[in-house]
């Protein structure tokens, strides 16, 4: 009977040491899955959003048009857009930064056309050259000194000199040309930039800690908006700029900074020439895995603050720089943040399309 007990007893300790084993190769091994299914995951995010801050600025030729306040009409006047290739809403105090992208979806970007007689009222413009241009392509109009304006085609004469957009065939065209014209109209020699259709791209947090992406439609003016990655707890970006005065034959970033400087002293933030010395992109994007890790004694040491190198606000030199991961991407706090363990990923991005763009 003794003996019986006994073996009872060995089995019982033994099932419980299978069992504690179990739980820990369990735990383990969900653990190394989901590192690994995080790691492909954060590889593909990278790689999409590289591709799109690469594709900045592409077909905004001439230069000049960076930076123009572009006059806009769609069933109604809408809100004036700045037509920047690349632009940082920068968070308050660590929050998760928000990326804005615009180029031209054209195959490749051609020489302007110019306009041979004075755009003013009518619904048509005269040029000599519309050979790349296309039914339903969206027009910048530029002239120096005045907002720029976005017309979409509806119809090219035969002879292709002359170009019309009838506010009939696109609700992007107003009936009174005045909605998106400038008062003074444009003189001979304005250019008409053909952007195809303008890619808008937006990369920013929701509340729910996933990464998103919102792309505009130009066929009726929405937005449609696509979930990347979730446990995502901040994006961070910044510019790098060549913040030397005057052309430069060899650009080079002096200055990384959250916000565009005056860089050409005219007391014009964020116009063509401060846009055009921009040279690259520098993001991080941070991850926080699912399940936090077991605390030791009840206290939470598994991690320390995530950091990425990144340019000082001040001095514009790269250094290492804390990522708040404290509070969800709501605003609301995490006191046990250090529960967690974080994947921090960094890249740099030439602006290639803004620094070839003449």
């Amino acid at each position: 009977m003794i003996e019986v007990m006994i073996g009872v007893t060995v089995s019982l300790l033994s099932l419980i040491l299978l069992l504690n084993v179990l739980q820990i190769f369990s735990k383990n091994k969900n653990q190394i899955s989901e590192n690994i299914t995080r790691q492909i995951s954060s590889e593909n995010l990278m790689t999409w959003i590289e591709r799109d801050l690469r594709m900045a600025g592409y077909g905004f030729i001439p230069a000049e048009i960076m930076g123009c306040t572009l006059k806009r009409f769609y069933k109604n006047k809408l809100p004036d857009l700045v037509l920047r290739p690349i632009e940082i809403k920068d968070g308050a105090k660590g929050s998760p930064d928000v990326v804005r992208v615009m180029y031209s979806t054209k195959n490749k970007p051609n020489i302007p056309a110019q306009l041979i007689k004075n755009f003013t009222a009518a619904n048509a413009v005269m040029t000599k050259n519309s050979m790349e241009i296309k039914l339903n392509d969206f027009l910048v109009v530029h002239d120096v000194g005045v907002d720029c304006s976005l017309l979409q085609v509806t119809s090219i004469d035969n002879e292709k000199t002359k170009i019309i957009f009838e506010s009939g065939k696109s609700p992007w065209n107003p009936s009174e040309m005045s909605d998106v014209i400038p008062s003074q109209g444009y003189r001979i020699g304005s250019s008409l930039t053909n952007l195809g259709e303008i890619a808008d791209i937006t990369y920013s947090l929701n509340n729910a800690n996933q990464l998103v992406v919102e792309n505009f439609q130009s066929f009726d003016n929405t937005i449609n908006k696509l979930n990347l990655s979730s446990d995502v707890v901040n994006f961070q970006a910044q510019y790098g700029v060549d913040d030397r005065p005057g052309y430069q034959i060899a650009p080079m970033v002096t200055k990384w900074t959250s916000n565009i400087p005056d860089i050409n002293k005219n007391n014009k933030i964020g116009d063509s020439g401060d846009l055009q010395k921009i040279i690259a992109i520098r993001i991080a994007v941070v991850y926080r895995n699912r399940m936090p890790e077991k605390s030791v004694n009840g206290t939470c040491n598994i991690s320390v603050v995530p950091s990425w190198i990144a340019g000082n606000e001040t001095s514009g030199l790269l250094e290492k720089t804390n990522i708040d991961v404290g509070k969800n991407s709501d605003g609301t706090g995490l006191s046990n943040w250090a529960c967690y363990k974080y994947k921090v990923l960094e890249s740099v991005i030439p602006m290639r399309n803004i620094m070839w763009s003449e």
